[in-house]
């Protein structure tokens, strides 16, 4: 989770496979923009047959102390042949 500067402003959250909601819990208040997205964990093993994609989601607003926001994320594979 990164504000709209790319500062991380939440602990990173490990995927999970079939699991498409992603919860960050705000220490606000702030009028800002949160972005999750996924990134590849540096310490997996490489794979250079498989690409993968998620698109971020993005929520900008008015965030408040102690609520718990949701965001979807939707990842996808494809196997490079």
């Amino acid at each position: 989770m990164t504000d709209e500067n790319g500062k991380l402003i939440g602990p990173v959250q490990r995927f999970k496979p079939g699991t498409r909601n992603y919860y960050f819990y705000e220490n606000g208040p702030v009028k800002s923009t949160r972005m999750a997205y996924l990134v590849k964990d540096p310490n997996s093993p490489p794979n250079i047959n498989l690409y993968f994609y998620c698109a971020p989601d993005a929520q900008t607003g008015s965030f408040l102390p102690g609520d718990t926001y949701i965001f979807d994320l939707y990842p996808t594979a494809y196997l490079i042949k």
